[in-house]
């Protein structure tokens, strides 16, 4: 009960963010902290997992987007 409070009020804070500076990786930020608020409680399982991959998937494009994309590998 405490984490789910604790992960809130972490949400209403990046969604704070968000709203003044909206960039990709701060709503990918904010989208997993909402799937975890929805992994954490049992009932929204299933809408917080798909929640959270999504976030992750937002923020790992932004990162590697930001570094130049993805390095080439050896063959």
């Amino acid at each position: 009960m405490t984490l789910t409070i604790a992960l809130i009020l972490i949400a209403a804070l990046c969604a704070l963010g968000c709203f003044f500076r909206p960039t990709r990786l701060a709503i990918g930020i904010l989208l997993i902290i909402l799937g975890a608020v929805g992994i954490v409680s049992a009932f929204w399982m299933f809408v917080g997992i798909p929640v959270a991959i999504v976030g992750f998937s937002i923020v790992y494009f932004e990162y590697t987007r930001r570094r130049g994309g993805e390095p080439a590998g050896r063959v």
